[in-house]
């Protein structure tokens, strides 16, 4: 493996935007906002410092000035700069919109000069204090002649002369292909379908040439429209070339297709290599790699291993095509995306022995060490970066990020770690200073998704190693730059009230939340962080720690508060901040960012609902229907499900349990856990009290509810409030059992343990379970089955621990690892009868191996 480079004696410098842009000194609370301005570096990325005159700026003079003031005038000039840069690209984004939204009129000269206007024009509207008229190409902007000439010649260039007089709309072509960079093909594929000649009598050359090589993004819709006019005008034999197949596969595979029917593009695409087929031995062309590409592209977006494994076999078997590099790369990657780790691997060592143009790139690379971290096994992935370095394969920001949460994952189980786990994270952080030492810049195009890696990244061996500030100064840093990123391009692009709901739930991550709550369900009193054990980590940690603001003063100056409801402390020091801050983290996540009141639905508005499935469902199945459907609305505009899910809420019942807080425990798991049996029972019992209610009586009450609600909620129903509730709550599940099974053990609880062994028993006789595959729901009780030995033994209940293995034995295959606690506190009291029954079940051989002793033995 390549020595790890040490960045002692450097400047640290971190990542671009995303963790050290200022760095916050603490003052007293006493001190002035005059004295905080002060502190702030003289340069900031997100406002240019104000006060600068443009043109004495852009024309100094430089007869006078000592080197202090030429150094003052370089930084405004910086600042300038960057002011300029950010106004072109708003500038440029504002014309896209606008080409959406409106169609080019000539009475407004402002929509007119954006459809022409380009960086250099923009820098003189915004350079010039004197005049606010565009120059474009050297006319003003009111030579609307001369724009309108220079539109038409770029669209001749994408689009033929026949084809602009028979759709006979200039505005149309004007408006859909004018903006390069978004052109709507769509609107010229549909009226050029309904004009009578449609592609007939236009030269096969210009046919690609200004037309086919330049559509894209096409519906389905309008893709059988082409293949229509192009099968009108050309037929489906020999004339239909190779050009016509790739556009239209080109744009099958990349419609979206949850937005389309799956089984209707997949069946257009046979059809198209069917119609091939029939002519394949007349033609002088044979389908391409390009074809194949958009074969495997869309058959990796349905997630559908069938389709792709025939696409490949027919071109493999009838066009000798075969999958080129970039093919295997997608291939390994829809294989680690459905679980089908081992064709990844031999897809993966078939491209090492091929040709060199089959040769493994960093995208390769990368989607493999993403195997190791799924598979646990950091020592695969550690030999496939020194491969790298070997085969000369330059690694990229996100192989070292790939790294990093490969060996924080691995760290985090001690028997895949062997005890080296502290080791592992440390190497783990050796990659992060790599990342900063090798990739100081970052193509802008990259910016976004190599930041999202770098922190997730970083949080994960943060979180894994219990060091709560770190992952709170890192998921703080960045949730808030997103938001405001998100807030600012709401305020430039909706025009009504901004809708802060969406806003948020662009900006919460949920991987980067479930970090967070791992961090907090990992502290542990007087821990040393990895990273404060030596100098360079020391330097990171302290940059960032010291770069957050937890008390927002820097938002309020920027007029921009996130609210974060993160305790204004750098580090927290007890179990009580931990469980205040993690209990306020969770709630402003489900709430959209507080936009949104988790128990918003009043009981009031539930009952009346509920009445009224009542009275109208025919039978009981009709009301559960209803009900669940309201409350599925009520989830969907109410709860950030992005956030509430599985894995999250099992991290978030985890800190209680960690921490030692049964009573925190029990609390977030009645409020956010529901079990089918206990829902099914609520239902029927509110059914049959409404459906028994006469309709007079019910009409009383609902009126009495409308009119006088403060005097229903002193009475409110147990089961409505449960109902309701529904909206915020997850299905119970084997973790989740697992969980309470473990707080019994911690707290040798009977009464809980028992409530849970029969909970878990209902469990499995729901749908949920029974529709898990056979080897998950074995999977499920093995790990259930191990944390009741686990509790019978902290117990001191060894002959109950004892039973429930003997009692399984058939289902569960029992190792020395799953009962060593056991067996250790049955040699301690020399239950040596109990300890030999145990040993027979762990060391229980197979019948083959049964029957080769047998044979040693007769030899």
């Amino acid at each position: 493996m390549a020595k790890l480079v040490s960045l002692r004696g450097k400047c640290l410098e971190t990542f671009p935007q995303m963790v050290v842009r200022f760095i916050t000194i603490p003052r007293a609370m006493k001190s002035s906002k005059r004295g905080r301005e002060r502190l702030r570096p003289s340069v900031s990325d997100s406002q240019p410092k104000k006060g600068y005159n443009e043109s004495e700026l852009l024309n100094p003079d430089f007869s006078k000035g000592d080197d202090a003031h030429w150094k003052h005038k370089l930084s405004q000039l910086n600042d300038f700069m960057k002011d300029l840069q950010k106004k072109v690209k708003l500038a440029e984004e504002m014309k896209k919109q606008e080409a959406h939204r409106q169609t080019l009129g000539l009475e407004n000269e402002f929509v007119v000069s954006k459809i022409e206007e380009d960086a250099s024009h923009v820098y003189k509207e915004l350079s010039s204090s004197e005049s606010n008229t565009l120059q474009i190409g050297g006319s003003e902007a009111n030579d609307l002649s001369s724009i309108i000439l220079s539109a038409s010649q770029q669209v001749d260039s994408v689009l033929p002369k026949e084809l602009v007089a028979r759709i006979n709309d200039d505005n149309l072509v004007l408006n859909s292909l004018l903006n390069s960079r978004n052109r709507n093909w769509n609107a010229i594929i549909d009226r050029l379908y309904r004009t009578t000649d449609r592609l007939k009598g236009i030269p096969k050359t210009e046919i690609h040439s200004k037309f086919l090589d330049n559509v894209k993004g096409l519906s389905f819709e309008n893709i059988e429209r082409l293949d229509k006019m192009l099968t009108e005008s050309f037929g489906s034999g020999v004339e239909f070339d190779l050009g016509m197949y790739e556009t239209i596969f080109i744009n099958l595979s990349h419609l979206n297709p949850s937005r389309n029917d799956k089984q209707r593009i997949i069946q257009m695409m046979f059809k198209l290599i069917a119609r091939y087929d029939a002519i394949k031995e007349q033609s002088n062309f044979t389908l391409s790699q390009k074809v194949l590409n958009s074969c495997l592209l869309f058959s990796k977006g349905i997630s559908s291993f069938e389709n792709m494994n025939a696409f490949l076999t027919k071109f493999k078997e009838d066009y000798g095509i075969y999958p080129n590099k970039h093919n295997y790369t997608m291939i390994i990657q829809f294989y680690v995306k459905s679980g089908l780790t081992e064709k990844a691997w031999a897809a993966f060592d078939t491209m090492k022995f091929l040709s060199l143009e089959h040769k493994p790139d960093v995208r390769t690379y990368n989607a493999v060490i993403n195997i190791c971290c799924k598979e646990r096994n950091y020592a695969k992935a550690i030999d496939l970066f020194q491969e790298m370095n070997d085969f000369k394969v330059d690694p990229d920001e996100i192989t070292y990020t790939s790294m990093a949460k490969t060996l924080a994952a691995c760290s985090a189980d001690s028997i895949v770690s062997e005890g080296k786990a502290d080791s592992l994270r440390l190497m783990g952080w050796k990659y992060i200073h790599l990342l900063q030492n090798n990739f100081k810049t970052v193509n802008e195009s990259k910016k976004t998704s190599y930041e999202y890696a770098a922190v997730e990244a970083m949080m994960a061996l943060a979180a894994y190693d219990g060091d709560v500030a770190m992952a709170r100064a890192l998921y703080h840093r960045y949730i808030t730059a997103v938001y405001k990123a998100n807030l600012a391009k709401a305020q430039a692009y909706e025009e009504d009230k901004i809708n802060y709901q969406r806003v948020w739930q662009k900006s919460l991550s949920p991987q980067l939340f479930n970090y967070l709550m791992l961090a907090y369900s990992k502290w542990s009193r007087g821990r040393l962080p990895i990273l404060s054990g030596y100098e360079e980590g020391a330097r990171l940690r302290h940059s960032i720690l010291n770069s957050i603001d937890y008390l927002g003063r820097l938002d309020a100056d920027e007029g921009i508060f996130t609210g974060l409801p993160m305790l204004p402390l750098a580090e927290l020091f007890n179990e009580s901040q931990i469980l205040s801050e993690s209990r306020a983290m969770w709630q402003f996540n489900l709430e959209f960012g507080g936009t949104v009141q988790l128990r918003s639905i009043p009981v009031q508005e539930a009952e009346i609902a509920f009445n009224s499935f009542a009275r109208s469902a025919n039978n009981f199945s009709e009301f559960k229907f209803k009900v669940m459907n309201q409350i599925a609305k009520w989830k969907m505009t109410l709860v950030n499900h992005r956030i509430l899910n599985s894995s999250n809420l099992n991290t978030f019942l985890t800190i209680p349990l960690r921490l030692g807080d049964k009573k925190e425990f029990l609390l977030r798991f009645e409020e956010f856990v529901y079990q089918e049996q206990n829902l099914d029972k609520m239902l029927l019992q509110l059914y049959d009290s409404m459906k028994s209610l006469p309709e007079g009586e019910a009409s009383i009450i609902r009126n009495n509810i409308e009119s006088n609600i403060s005097s229903f909620e002193k009475q409110m129903d147990p089961k409505i409030e449960y109902l309701a509730s529904m909206k915020h709550k997850l299905l119970a599940s084997s973790p989740i059992y697992e969980l309470k099974i473990k707080l019994a053990s911690k707290f040798r609880d009977i009464d809980l343990a028992t409530t849970t062994w029969k909970e878990r028993g209902d469990f499995r006789k729901s749908s949920p379970f029974q529709a898990l595959s056979i080897s998950e729901r074995k999977h499920s009780d093995t790990r259930f089955a191990c944390a009741m030995v686990e509790f019978f033994t902290s117990s001191g209940m060894y002959n109950d621990a004892l039973a429930v293995v003997l009692s399984s034995q058939r289902h569960i295959k029992w190792t020395y690892s799953m009962v060593k606690p056991l067996h250790i506190e049955l040699k301690r009291i020399e239950d040596t009868s109990s300890a030999r029954k145990l040993l027979e079940v762990v060391n229980k051989k197979s019948p083959i191996q049964k029957i080769d002793d047998q044979i040693k033995n007769l030899l």
